[in-house]
């Protein structure tokens, strides 16, 4: 009785061993697929960013070498200007997706909540697609509750998260289609639905929709560009505001439906109530609306006189970027002088005393955060001056470090040249 109870047990044991063995094959099967995936979708992402960096700077590249001949007309002088700004707004819009999604993954994107209309926002974000719109014949209808309530939430962000559907919404739907945006109260939730008569959505890829990098189609054969990263920071911005999104679609060629539900702001709640349109209204940048025009120069009308007999520091290792400053400045009255180290900068400063220090980051031998640091221990009189750090350096830890070790602005470069005077002239109280 024994001997059988044994082989029994042994019997037992083995099969337990044999189910135990293949379901730890199945799970290497299964992480196995998973990491051929996950690297299948790194090397697409890669190839499609490769190419979408790589055609904006092909246009930029040519067109540079034809306007260098000198034997272009003015009329294509005109048309090549227009190209390379163009193009060089969208490899702007290229970095500005790959750092949110940084700032996301690290943790290191943060938001300056305040009560914010909706209706406002969704506003901005319409008058910046209209003219992508426009040219496609695509009809916007809009239904917004005007009277609707109030979230809690960043008002550029959160027209970056409309823009973002909006852009897709437009760009997804060929010509004569048409796109709803409404906008709903549904007592503790704002509801915001937008919906085209584009292409739609596969089925099979619907559940991944908001995932980074994933695209539908990755091929050499894509007829949209982008890097799939645009709904992944939707997804998040979203989420960070307290909210959900979804996508629906019936399938290819049927439309797609992106549902926005944001809680609303409790009128129990009196911080922050009696601030909301003057200021909020003033923040609704058309902060993506900017890919449709290009970055241009801020296009504001600034006084030719703003910068005269201010004296300027530029400190910069490219020659490139000294030049541009220094004509960019001049052309408001200030004297600019250029360095090309921190070191030959500190003796300037020293020499020369300029009212304000424009220095980049990235610098040879002494970074631009010693060169503050040292500044700051020159300065004993009680005297300040302003410096403007203007970096490629663009992250929010980066802004962090730039204040902390002395300037007063952070800029993140490819800077917008009247953005640069306006600010020159804020900190030395010129505005």
């Amino acid at each position: 009785m024994a001997r059988v109870e044994a082989h029994l047990n042994l019997q037992r044991i083995r099969r337990e061993s044999e189910a135990a063995v293949l379901e730890l094959m199945d799970r290497e099967k299964e992480a196995r697929a998973s990491a051929e995936l996950a690297n299948r979708i790194k090397d697409d992402f890669l190839a499609i960013l490769s190419h979408e960096l790589r055609t904006p700077l092909n246009a930029i590249v040519g067109w540079t070498h034809l306007l260098k001949g000198g034997k272009l007309s003015e009329r294509d002088q005109k048309r090549g200007i227009d190209v390379i700004e163009r193009n060089a707004a969208a490899q702007r819009a290229i970095i500005d997706e790959l750092l949110d999604i940084s700032r996301i993954v690290t943790g290191k994107l943060k938001l300056d909540p305040r009560p914010v209309e909706l209706s406002k926002v969704i506003e901005g974000a319409i008058d910046a697609i209209r003219p992508a719109a426009e040219a496609k014949n695509i009809q916007i209808f809009t239904a917004l509750e005007i009277n609707a309530d109030l979230v809690m939430g960043e008002a550029v962000r959160l027209q970056q998260v409309i823009w973002n559907l909006l852009s897709n919404a437009v760009k997804f739907t060929p010509n004569h289609g048409r796109v709803e945006v409404k906008l709903k109260s549904t007592g503790t939730k704002l509801k915001l639905t937008i919906r085209d008569t584009g292409e739609g959505i596969d089925p099979e890829f619907l559940p991944y929709i908001f995932e980074r990098f994933r695209q539908a189609d990755t091929s050499s054969k894509r007829v949209h560009g982008g890097l799939g990263l645009g709904l992944s920071i939707v997804s998040s911005l979203v989420s960070m505001h307290g909210g959900e999104v979804q996508a629906a679609s019936d399938g290819k060629g049927k439309g797609a439906t992106f549902t926005i539900t944001l809680p609303v702001l409790s009128l129990s709640d009196p911080e922050g109530l009696d601030e909301v349109s003057p200021e909020v209204n003033a923040e609704l940048l058309t902060l993506r609306g900017q890919q449709q025009n290009g970055p241009g120069d801020n296009n504001a009308e600034l006084h030719p006189d703003l910068l005269k007999g201010l004296r300027v520091l530029s400190v910069d290792d490219q020659q490139d970027t000294r030049e541009l400053i220094t004509i960019a400045l001049a052309r408001y009255g200030a004297e600019v002088k250029a360095s090309d180290s921190a070191s030959t900068a500190l003796q300037l400063i020293k020499e020369w005393k300029p009212h304000v220090v424009v220095s980049d980051i990235g610098l040879p031998g002494m970074d631009g955060y010693d060169f503050m640091r040292q500044v700051r221990e020159l300065e004993t009189d009680g005297e300040r001056m302003p410096a403007i750090a203007v970096t490629g350096y663009a992250g929010a830890i980066d802004e962090s470090k730039a204040l902390d070790a002395g300037y007063e602005v952070h800029l993140s470069k490819p800077i917008e040249l009247n953005k640069l005077v306006s600010v020159i002239a804020k900190v030395s109280h010129r505005a």
